[in-house]
């Protein structure tokens, strides 16, 4: 039996201003899931849960990122636009090789941060926010890395709890940076081209004209 797999971070002191993190959501990744929820998690609301999907969309509008909060401690990408892009074959020929999760936070005093986490071979990145300790966990039913998980399934679950104090949970959302194509899978390419190649020169070179000389 597989043990599930879990990948926790610990996020616990003050907010910190947005520079300190890691870089923000690019604007054109391959594959994007992004999950709207403004939700205020405290005593009677712990946690929050959802899943990360890039196999198929659930028709939801396009995000706008809130300008809430103080100046200067806004989100970075506040204004910004993102859409769902999906359509990602779990098992496919096609591999992921890099991707990240972010996840959009904010207290009652107008301070907001972006926890940035790197999915790829578990490295993994955190910001500090809230005064009290909360965290974030990666669930999956397989005994492998977050990369695996999409690999294989094309979905990752998370959950964002709160541990004490209050602060308000907006946005989680996933981005795919790279792609690539397995040893196997790029063989099977060339050799598809090269007999589609051999196949059209064949007829080109059966167009051309035979001379018969008789002797």
């Amino acid at each position: 039996m597989k043990k599930p797999v879990f990948i926790i971070i610990a996020i616990v002191g003050l907010f910190v201003p947005m520079g300190t993190v890691l870089a923000g959501p690019i604007l054109n990744p391959i594959y994007q899931d992004i999950d709207s929820f403004g939700v205020t998690l405290n005593a009677d609301h712990p946690s929050q849960s959802g899943i990360f999907n890039i196999t198929s969309g659930d028709n939801s509008p396009p995000v706008i990122i809130n300008s809430t909060g103080n100046a200067g401690n806004r989100y970075l990408n506040a204004g910004t636009t993102y859409s769902d892009i999906v359509g990602f074959v779990p098992g496919g020929p096609v591999s992921i090789l890099s991707a990240h999760a972010y996840f959009y936070i904010r207290n009652a005093n107008g301070q907001n941060d972006t926890v940035t986490i790197d999915l790829t071979g578990f490295l993994l990145g955190s910001a500090d926010f809230q005064g009290d300790a909360s965290h974030i966990i990666f669930g999956g039913g397989l005994d492998a890395g977050a990369i695996d998980l999409l690999n294989n399934n094309g979905e990752l679950s998370y959950t964002v709890s709160r541990d004490s104090g209050s602060f308000i949970f907006d946005y989680a959302q996933l981005q795919v940076e790279a792609v690539g194509v397995p040893d196997g899978g790029s063989t099977a390419v060339m050799l598809s081209c090269a007999l589609l190649l051999t196949g059209v020169v064949g007829r080109r070179l059966n167009l051309i004209p035979v001379s018969k000389h008789t002797l």
